[in-house]
């Protein structure tokens, strides 16, 4: 923004500097009053966020600390949780142990229980058989007709 002035015998033409200056001293007093309006806008601004800063301070402490205890609660919630499923496969894995000797003994005694089943089979069928042959050793004894027998018919 160079400004051009004509020269005269002793330097520039004076009213043309003289009219420039005063073009600038205006310029400088409208920037300065627009810096004296932003610098009050600032001051304004400044003390709105003091102001707000005062306000939501607390509650952003507030709000941190009980971000802070859920994380807490979380990391609590999350390690009992885990306790308990370690417990939990833990007795489930003892009660299919006990499960599977109670399954074993049960198995053993059913077989042990099925060959005693043959056992007294077998001895029951010979038993049988001798009882059978001991009855078919006996004779046949014939009775006598009797009349009283026959009295009871009439």
């Amino acid at each position: 923004m160079a400004q051009k002035f004509d020269r005269m015998k002793d330097g520039y033409n004076r009213y043309q500097v003289d009219l420039a200056m005063e073009e600038l001293d205006m310029r400088i007093d409208n920037l300065q009053r627009i810096n004296e309006a932003y610098q009050l806008r600032c001051k304004q601004l400044e003390e709105q966020i003091r102001y707000l800063e005062s306000v939501y301070s607390p509650a952003f402490q507030n709000l941190r600390q009980k971000e802070d205890a859920a994380s807490q609660m979380v990391a609590i919630a999350m390690k009992e949780a885990n306790t308990i499923v370690s417990t939990a496969k833990q007795n489930a894995d003892v009660i299919i142990g006990e499960a599977l000797l109670n399954a074993r003994e049960m198995l053993a005694d059913i077989t042990h229980l099925a060959q005693e089943t043959q056992d007294a089979k077998g001895t029951m069928k010979r038993q049988t058989q001798r009882i059978a042959d001991l009855l078919d050793e006996f004779e046949e004894i014939a009775f006598p007709e009797v009349e009283l027998l026959n009295e009871k018919k009439r």
